[in-house]
């Protein structure tokens, strides 16, 4: 039980303690996966641009390319006329060099001839045999991106932990990357509790309740770039509980169990995790409104992660977002942070002094608004745009005071 911590820990510094007591970030298994599988996948390792992109210097606009010097203060009142040369063709390099005072047509997106440093727009330019009449002065690069001006060959494009969206596929695919090194994270999901049902049984025993917490961590674990795995529900009974979490353990990195936290004679989450292997139980509790019972543990020799989250639905929600999303991003090595943004309050809200809450959300005409939740609430988020954060200090916000917004 070493670093056991005795009071109920501030969120922040529960997830700083945890992080240096496993000494993140941990290096996990690789896949080499190819572009079209990785996606919602995290990077295992940075990944460097093979070239420079642009590959070369490229038209922005449909027009004539130029040597800007032959077009110095032309104007409609004033044009400048230029010989013109040779179209120069899509999807291959100019054969041609742009003679002296000579104008190329030349499309958006078209490799910019040599002797030529900008492009003068389509609709500044009238073009007639033999000349090109040019009405706009430009300066040198304009209208045109230069080769290597957004990457540099050697650049990094991904950074290890960076989850794989739609955003990072494009890049990627851009530079001709088509496999990448993505992480595996392994995350076991126990359910406990004598009342908790698989989700499958139609018709609810008397005091049962379906499986629920299972689903919505699987699913923002995927979301997350992580590979969950269901080990079902097991019973309140300390010995079928430490057996299944014993077993759990040796097929993941990290092991939620969900439920059995509260302070009750029959939850034994936290005489288990007292007994993993140093650092051990770090933290008994956290200074949190949905979720304070929470369990917070870890070894290094295996490297585990164990978090015992409340069994409330919502409770077991705000843990998963505020205090297992961090330690993942953690573990993995990303330098991800937490979005969060200030809006105008639409109504009063009300809080706790001494505790950090979250409460369900939504944004209507421009104002955050609370939406109304206990921590047994089931769909409490289904309708919440973001989570309200009430910091420690903070008892009440008052409609038209600012509040600090959480995207979900």
């Amino acid at each position: 039980m070493s670093g056991f911590v005795e009071e109920l820990a501030n969120r922040d510094e529960a997830v700083e303690r945890v992080s240096y007591a496993l000494s993140f970030p941990w290096y996990s298994e690789e896949e080499n996966v190819s572009l079209g599988d990785a996606f919602g996948r995290r990077l295992a390792r940075d990944i460097r641009s093979p070239e420079s992109f642009p590959p070369f210097s490229r038209s922005l606009r449909d027009g004539y390319a130029v040597l800007s010097d032959d077009v110095v203060g032309a104007s409609p009142s004033a044009p400048v006329f230029l010989d013109l040369g040779e179209e120069v063709p899509m999807g291959q390099c100019p054969a041609f060099r742009l003679g002296i005072r000579e104008a190329s047509l030349i499309h958006t997106g078209g490799v910019l001839p040599v002797g030529s440093d900008a492009v003068v727009m389509l609709e500044d330019v009238e073009a007639s045999v033999g000349l090109v009449e040019i009405r706009a002065s430009v300066q040198a690069g304009e209208n045109v991106m230069p080769e290597g001006e957004e990457l540099l060959a050697g650049a990094v494009v991904g950074r290890r932990g960076d989850l794989l969206d739609h955003r990072a596929l494009g890049l990627l695919a851009a530079l001709g990357i088509s496999r990448v090194p993505c992480l595996r994270v392994t995350v076991g999901i126990i359910s406990t509790g004598d009342e908790v049902v698989d989700m499958a049984v139609e018709k609810l025993p008397p005091g049962c309740i379906r499986d629920a917490n299972s689903w919505f961590l699987s699913a923002l674990l995927r979301k997350e770039g992580f590979y969950p795995v269901s080990f079902g529900i097991v019973s309140d009974k300390e010995e079928d509980l430490s057996e299944a979490i014993a077993s759990a353990q040796t097929q993941c990195d990290v092991l939620l169990v969900s439920g059995g936290s509260s302070v009750s004679i029959r939850d034994h989450v936290s005489q288990i995790f007292s007994k993993v292997p140093s650092p051990g139980l770090l933290v008994r509790g956290l200074n949190l409104s949905p979720g304070k019972p929470t369990l917070l543990a870890g070894s290094l020799n295996p490297r585990k992660l164990l978090l015992g989250l409340p069994g409330h639905p919502l409770s077991c929600a705000i843990v998963a977002l505020a205090v297992l999303k961090p330690l993942l991003l953690r573990l993995v090595g990303s330098e991800e942070t937490q979005a969060s943004s200030i809006m105008e309050a639409g109504a009063d809200i009300f809080g706790r002094a001494g505790l950090e809450e979250f409460l369900p959300g939504a944004v209507r005409s421009g104002r955050a608004v609370p939406l109304t939740a206990k921590s047994g609430f089931v769909g409490a988020l289904r309708s919440a745009t973001h989570l309200i954060r009430l910091p420690q200090n903070t008892e009440t916000i008052r409609k038209g005071e600012e509040v600090e917004l959480w995207p979900l």
